[in-house]
């Protein structure tokens, strides 16, 4: 279906319709994933669309749509959140385990310690920077390979790869950290 509407030079109304209802959910997702707040993720979302209908036509393979409306929604996080200078951090575990609540077959310990780790791996992840946020999400998150990151974000893919092992490398050592910290609380007490 989408191929047909991509096959015309501007879609119509219905069709613009269609590509927001195809597609809210996962620009929602990036944008709360970025704000950790419900109502700038709208406004995110809002203004996600305006530039990505602004611009289609500068979209060259149109078959990856889904990636260059996560990285507007990514990027257009990013800018609100510089602009309010304020940080909320990031999702925890409303967004991750909300396709698993009507899984009734996990057992409420599994569900505790997914809730515990996500929470975990949000406050490591509160304290990288936007730039490795925002690589992380779409390497890890999005699944994409780095060759789609570097066209995407227009850097070269040894700056994408090396700022994926940059990423890594930070969240490692924080994770050291908290740990070895945690430890030491446990002795002195």
């Amino acid at each position: 279906m989408l191929t047909k509407l991509f096959s015309k030079k501007k879609p119509s109304e219905d069709e613009y319709r269609l590509i927001y209802d195809l597609f809210y959910d996962r620009v929602y997702h990036d944008a709360y994933f970025v704000t950790r707040d419900k109502h700038l993720a709208q406004d995110v979302v809002q203004d996600t669309f305006i530039k990505a209908f602004r611009d289609l036509d500068s979209l060259r393979d149109r078959s990856k749509i889904g990636a260059w409306l996560s990285t507007i929604a990514s990027r257009t996080a990013i800018d609100l959140i510089r602009k309010q200078k304020v940080w909320n951090g990031i999702p925890t575990e409303d967004v991750y385990l909300e396709k698993d609540k009507n899984n009734l077959s996990n057992p409420v310990e599994i569900e505790v310690e997914v809730k515990l780790m996500l929470k975990e791996v949000g406050e490591v992840l509160s304290e990288i920077s936007i730039e490795h946020r925002e690589i992380l999400l779409l390497k890890y998150i999005h699944e994409l390979k780095e060759k789609e990151i570097a066209e995407l974000l227009n850097l070269k893919e040894g700056t994408v790869k090396s700022r994926i092992f940059r990423a890594k490398k930070e969240l490692r050592n924080i994770f050291i950290g908290k740990n070895l910290n945690q430890h030491m609380d446990g002795e002195v007490l």
